[in-house]
Parts: C-alpha cells; sequence; structure tokens
C-alpha cells in the first residue's frame, strides 16, 4: 500500500495523491535479466517492471490468499510517486509512506500462486492523459497486442486509476462482447476527487484467452464549464499456468557483478 501523509507519517493527505507505484529499477536490471533469472520465463511484468501501484481511491493491493508476485531478494527496485496540488493555495509539505508484505521461499506453507503484472491504459492521439471537455465522454483503446496473453488464463485481480470527474473504466472481450469487469469510482461529497475505486480479487478469476481481443472503456463527466484531464488504466493480475522456480546460477550485469 501507499499513502501521502504529513511530515511525520502519521496524518493521512489524500488530497495531494496522483498516483504511486512499485517497480523493477531498470536503470540497473533489465526485464531480459529478470527473465533469465526465472529460467527465461515469458516476463512476468509489464513494460515499466511494475509490481504495485496506489492511487485516490484505492491504496491499497491484496491479492487473493496464495496468489502473489515471484522476484527475487536481490532484484533492485524503485519507488516512485506524483502528488497533485490543484487545490493547495500555498506549499505544503507531504511524505509518502509505503507498506509492503512479502513472504520468503522458505517460508511458504504451500507452493505460491505466481502473477504476471500488466498495465493497460486508455490511450488517446495525445497520449495517456487526455482532454475531457465539458459533459460525458467514453473512450475506448483496443489492448490486444500490448496485454500479450502468452496463453489462457485467468485474472486474479484488477485495480485502476482515474482522475477527477472519473466514473468507471472497464475491460471488455471484444470477441464474445462481455465486459470482464467494471471499476466504478466513487468521489467526495464536496469534490470530484476520486473517494473509493473498486477492485477484483478472487481466488477463482476471470478466463481470458490469448486468441480473444481485448478493450478498455473509460467514462468520465465533467460536469464543470471547462476542459479537465483524465487518465485511465487497469492494473491486470493474471496466473502463469507455466511459472517454474529461478534458476540460480549467478548471472553477471554488464559490469561484472553476479547476483545470485
Amino acid at each position: 500500500s501507499g499513502e501521502v501523509v504529513d511530515p511525520l507519517g502519521q496524518t493521512p493527505r489524500p488530497e495531494f495523491l496522483c498516483h504511486g507505484f512499485l517497480a523493477l529499477d531498470l536503470q540497473r536490471t533489465s526485464h531480459e535479466l529478470h527473465d533469465r533469472f526465472f529460467g527465461g520465463a515469458t516476463r512476468l511484468l509489464d513494460d515499466g517492471g511494475h509490481l504495485f501501484g496506489f492511487c485516490p481511491g484505492r491504496i491499497v493491493t491484496s491479492f487473493p490468499k496464495g496468489f502473489g508476485i515471484p522476484i527475487l531478494s536481490n532484484e533492485p527496485l524503485i519507488a516512485q510517486a506524483m502528488f497533485a496540488n490543484q487545490f493547495a493555495e500555498e506549499p505544503v509539505p507531504v511524505r509518502v509512506k509505503w507498506t509492503f508484505r512479502y513472504v520468503l521461499n522458505r517460508d511458504l506453507q504451500r507452493p505460491l500462486k505466481p502473477l504476471f503484472v500488466r498495465v493497460e491504459c486508455v490511450r488517446t492521439d495525445v497520449g495517456l492523459h487526455f482532454v475531457v471537455k465539458p459533459g460525458r465522454q467514453v473512450n475506448r483503446t483496443v489492448v490486444t497486442r500490448k496485454l500479450a496473453l502468452p496463453r489462457d488464463t485467468t485474472l486474479h485481480y484488477i485495480g485502476s486509476h482515474l482522475h477527477a470527474f472519473g466514473e468507471s473504466v472497464a475491460l471488455r472481450d471484444v470477441t464474445t462482447g462481455q465486459t470482464l469487469f467494471t471499476s466504478h469510482a466513487i468521489p467526495f461529497p464536496d469534490r470530484p476527487d476520486i473517494a473509493f475505486l473498486e477492485a477484483f480479487s478472487s481466488e477463482q478469476g476471470i478466463p481470458v484467452y490469448k486468441d480473444h481481443d481485448y478493450e478498455m472503456v473509460s467514462v468520465y463527466n465533467n460536469t464543470t464549464q471547462t476542459d479537465q484531464m483524465g487518465m485511465a488504466c487497469l492494473r491486470l493480475y493474471g496466473l502463469d499456468s507455466t511459472f517454474t522456480m529461478p534458476n540460480l546460477t549467478p548471472i553477471s550485469h554488464d559490469d561484472g557483478e553476479a547476483h545470485r
């Protein structure tokens, strides 16, 4: 989990949160090296090496019991956060408080059910952020290619990210016409910022298929008379059914440093 707090790390200040994430530090490692650690397995992480994320309305990622993301204890990680200060009349000092839970492989009571990660976003001509004109706006983006499902599998956790005035973001199976999951947003009573975002968490999971097409659909309702900035993302965690335990033979970085 992650949250914005006061300088003493005590009082939550959610009004200053945009989003944050924990990821592989790709300045010090790479997807290729990560995959080699795991015996050449299909990449577990998305293009940015993301593990977890948090945002307004959804500061906690909680997987179903027995599920997790496998990484080695010496893989370099980086934590980043972005702040939103559009409502502050003067500078306000804040900090980000991170909380992580992990289990060493030797302490597992039963085998881990490994998850891979994909972060998909609605995209427009201007990129990940888009202008929301006054009124209701629906955007669609096909994500089949970026999702890059290596095989049929199941999704066990889905988190989302929306900006103020966002109503929902959904994942649809275009092949069947079925909406697999919709994350609805609830704003604060006195402002349009997101107070709560629905997430999906299930041991049974949602079936997805490598030969199906998928799209994301975002809905915004700008109730002001001025343009607003929108964003809509889903963080998808699917079961890696072909996962194997890592190959712990020493592997050297380009600088000669060996990791185990």
